[in-house]
Parts: C-alpha cells; sequence; structure tokens
C-alpha cells in the first residue's frame, strides 16, 4: 500500500519593500552621477567637481584646473532618510 504524499502550497513569494533604504539611494546615485559625468565630458570637454577641498575643472585629456577652495565647516549636517 502506497502512502500519498500531500504536496504544500508553495510559499507566497516575497514582497518587493516600496521603501527606498539608504543602499538602494547609494546605488543610484552613484550610477546617475557616473553615467551624467561621462555625458558631460563628451559633450563639454570638460567636468567640474570638488576634489581634496577645491573646487576643480577636470579636461578631456585628464588635465586638473583648480578654480577655487571650498570653505571649511565646523559642523556636517547629517542626511535624514525616511
Amino acid at each position: 500500500m502506497a502512502k500519498s504524499v500531500r504536496k504544500k502550497a508553495a510559499a507566497p513569494a516575497k514582497k518587493s519593500s516600496s521603501y527606498l533604504t539608504k543602499r538602494v539611494l547609494e546605488r543610484a546615485v552613484s550610477k546617475g552621477t557616473r553615467n551624467t559625468s561621462a555625458v558631460a565630458m563628451k559633450k563639454r570637454g570638460h567636468i567640474v567637481t570638488a576634489k581634496d577641498g577645491w573646487v576643480v575643472k577636470i579636461n578631456k585629456d585628464g588635465s586638473e584646473e583648480k578654480i577655487s577652495k571650498l570653505p571649511v565647516t565646523k559642523k556636517s549636517t547629517p542626511i535624514v532618510l525616511d
């Protein structure tokens, strides 16, 4: 006499969260920044960014030109993500 085996119902798929996590936000911002920088470099031939306390213009050939020194702040404001 064969014993019948009852199959269990498949567990429901995990619901994807609708909230924005810090990790997801950082990945999206990082990818967007890289893409935008590449497009700007291609179209304009340079990008302007902050580097080592300076506003710096980076040219297509890799050369850098310091534009102005950034002011030193005593206290940073934390970014609160809801």
